[in-house]
């Protein structure tokens, strides 16, 4: 992840698992089977401890002020014990929750707000960065979005593979970031892969 001026902001932990032969299986395929079969929640952990490793010895070798952003289900975010894992994590590996910014999607707004909010606001009192990751795919009410006490929008790859195609799609993300500088957030935007993308990026303002 970096900024505008292509500063690293940091990195996002992604999942991949292998099939028999080697080939790539996308999380897409692997994530519903893993939630069905209540195996989502130990992969979860599994990806949080190899993350939060990762960033302790690259902050360690090089002193750099950078974030760990990892992804979250909303399943085993609503769990009890979620709270209790995050933190064994970040003590046996020394590592301090602000660097660590956990991300979640914008349905848990409709399925179980308060719920949802209350376990935020635990993340937020540990010191922890909250990201609503691919926002605009899903039918999230802003008064929920300006309740929660989150620190950054991540705008879908979709809308950026068309900005540069339709004049649509590029007020579309120019709204996406006016409504996240609105509520004080930052704003960063996923699968930026061209000049011309950067360009336009930048000319809306956003941060990331």
């Amino acid at each position: 992840q970096y900024d505008m001026d292509h500063r690293l902001r940091g990195f996002e932990a992604l999942a991949r698992m292998k099939d028999d032969n080697g080939k790539y299986i996308s999380p897409a395929d692997f994530i519903p089977v893993a939630e069905k079969t209540g195996l989502v929640d130990r992969i979860d952990m599994r990806v949080f401890e190899m993350a939060v490793q990762f960033i302790g010895d690259v902050i360690n070798e090089t002193g750099a002020d950078i974030t760990m952003s990892v992804n979250v289900s909303v399943r085993h975010l609503m769990k009890n014990n979620f709270i209790d894992d995050i933190k064994r994590i970040l003590r046996k590996n020394n590592v301090s929750p602000s660097i660590i910014e956990i991300e979640i999607t914008e349905s848990i707004m409709i399925d179980s707000a308060e719920k949802a909010l209350q376990r935020i606001d635990e993340l937020k009192q540990l010191g922890l960065k909250v990201a609503i990751d691919d926002f605009g795919t899903g039918y999230s009410s802003l008064s929920y979005l300006n309740s929660f006490p989150t620190d950054m929008l991540k705008i879908d790859k979709s809308f950026i593979d068309n900005m540069s195609l339709n004049e649509s799609s590029k007020q579309y993300v120019a709204m996406i970031i006016s409504i996240g500088h609105t509520l004080d957030l930052k704003v960063i935007s996923e699968g930026v892969e061209s000049d011309d993308q950067v360009k336009i990026l930048k000319s809306l303002g956003c941060d990331s």
